[in-house]
């Protein structure tokens, strides 16, 4: 049972999918969430439970997503639309992120300061 009033989490190291996603949505103080695959690839984090941690979580401020290979433009687009006060995002090799992904952040996460964009298809 995770409390409201978390402001970071490490998932790096978990079996987490977009059920329990969907779980951490209740943390509406989420300010960091790390999903990062530790060792080979993640595939069952996708746009549907990532879409509802965005919409829920509007406060975040790092995002990492490394080698989440189902992160997706329709992902980055829900996160821009959502989470305009993120600073911190780490895509690396999400592979299906485009330039369209990365034209959303740029038009709505103004704060970004730090971003991997290694192994994605964003040419710039």
């Amino acid at each position: 049972v995770l409390h409201a009033n978390i402001v970071s989490l490490d998932l790096s190291e978990s079996d987490v999918s977009d059920t329990g996603l969907a779980a951490v949505a209740v943390c509406r103080r989420l300010q960091k969430i790390d999903l990062n695959a530790v060792k080979g690839t993640r595939t069952n984090i996708t746009y549907q439970g990532l879409g509802i941690l965005f919409q829920s979580c509007k406060m975040l401020r790092t995002v990492h997503l490394r080698r989440c290979t189902q992160v997706n433009d329709d992902c980055m687009e829900a996160l821009a639309l959502n989470c305009p006060q993120l600073s911190s995002l780490n895509i690396s090799g999400c592979n299906d992120v485009t330039d369209r992904g990365l034209e959303s952040l740029s038009i709505n996460c103004q704060a970004i300061q730090s971003l991997d964009l290694s192994r994605t298809k964003v040419c710039l």
